[in-house]
């Protein structure tokens, strides 16, 4: 099975029901820690499209279970198309990395994804902000 095309055709209809967001990725490079001399930041924005989910109590009861004190009331949840509209995979995003919706930046809590033979369909990102 192809499941690049797979990852498109996931892309595609993410893009027609979702709304866009950004996944903020932060870079620090150069610096020398051990002397005190900072790096540079960089920051790159990846347009992504995303699917919210509304998590049910029992749901967030259950992730709680698993995940410790990882789950909040007002945690979110996204299903992210793993291919931009430009047609290049995005990043998978990592707890390091931030979602922007709605001008609002969001931290991501937990991250997991549908990826058979490797190739990512589409990553579903817990969210809290």
């Amino acid at each position: 099975m192809n499941y690049a095309t797979v990852a498109l055709k996931a892309a595609a209809s993410i893009k027609a029901k979702g709304k866009l967001v950004l996944l903020r990725v932060t870079v620090m490079t150069g610096g020398d820690p051990a002397a005190g001399i900072p790096g540079a930041e960089t920051v790159t924005d990846y347009q992504a499209r995303a699917l919210e989910e509304e998590m049910t109590f029992a749901e967030r009861s259950s992730l709680a279970r698993i995940l410790g004190s990882d789950v909040c009331m007002d945690d979110r949840r996204l299903m992210v198309a793993a291919v931009q509209d430009n047609g290049q995979a995005l990043p998978r995003p990592s707890r390091a990395e931030k979602i922007v919706m709605a001008g609002k930046v969001y931290s991501i809590v937990n991250v997991g994804a549908l990826e058979p033979g490797e190739t990512a369909i589409y990553y579903e990102v817990q969210i809290r902000g």
